[in-house]
């Protein structure tokens, strides 16, 4: 068996996953690795015993060791460096790159400051072979473009949602799923509207909590149309209820009359 590692970086919650070739550390320990020749910080948030025919191919070897209280000083003077290198990266990219949609997020300096990697948001390709090349000539090391998505964005900014709690993207969800108008449909809720968007202008993560339970209940209930046989006669269904696994009818003797409510267990 082999011990894999997932490490989540300082911004954005992002996470990756390493087999741990050399050093020792515990879930929830703050530690600084050594991957692709470039020295890293981040925290341990699982660790796993995989097989080693189910490692996947990017699963990569990383060496580790606990950080300490220098490396913790280190990090708030890198810190302090990045927020300098923010502002001359937000600079460059106004005045080297053509594209009005462009929003550059922050700036990440590795634990070494050998690589700088450069987080951003855009509604369209961007050219960065311009920018790139200026921000070698100022900061003359490695330097990565990374795009942000919004639920990416939503997650590292974080918030209160509807329900009056934070976010589930920024408390647990490290790969959040996506959700589909299918389950508004199944949960018969209304279609209209931002109602059910979350931060990151997408449907929001808490819609799949509930779906397998609503497809259970909604296979045993007869569908919107469909004619049932009910202890006041024959029926036509004209709503259903899959909490309460209910039914909502008109008699088809007498179309004008009050639709009646019934247990699915009560239908003949």
């Amino acid at each position: 068996m082999i011990k894999v590692v997932t490490i989540k970086y300082r911004f954005f919650d992002e996470t990756a996953r390493f087999v741990l070739k050399d050093g020792k550390c515990d879930l929830n320990d703050y530690v600084v690795f050594e991957h692709k020749k470039i020295t890293e910080f981040g925290q341990v948030v699982a660790m796993d015993l995989v097989p080693q025919f189910q490692i996947f191919p990017d699963v990569e070897d990383a060496s580790f060791r606990i950080a300490t209280e220098d490396d913790f000083e280190k990090i708030e003077k890198i810190k302090k460096d990045e927020h300098h290198a923010l502002k001359i990266v937000k600079y460059q990219a106004k005045t080297k790159v053509d594209s009005p949609s462009l929003k550059i997020l922050n700036v990440e300096y590795s634990f070494d400051k050998h690589k700088l990697r450069v987080l951003f948001s855009a509604d369209e390709r961007v050219d960065f072979r311009i920018l790139l090349s200026a921000l070698f000539k100022i900061f003359k090391i490695l330097i990565e473009f990374k795009s942000i998505n919004s639920r990416m964005l939503a997650k590292s900014i974080g918030g209160v949602g509807v329900c009056g709690r934070v976010i589930c993207c920024k408390l647990f969800l490290n790969s959040p799923k996506k959700i589909v108008t299918e389950s508004i449909v199944n949960q018969k809720m209304y279609l209209g509207g931002t109602n059910f968007c979350g931060f990151c202008g997408r449907l929001m993560c808490c819609l799949d909590y509930e779906e397998k339970m609503y497809g259970k209940s909604l296979e045993k209930l007869p569908k919107v149309g469909e004619v049932v046989n009910t202890p006041k006669g024959l029926s036509i269904v004209v709503g259903v209820d899959a909490i309460s696994e209910c039914v909502k009818v008109s008699l088809a003797g007498d179309p004008d009359s009050p639709p009646l409510l019934f247990k699915a267990s009560e239908l003949i």
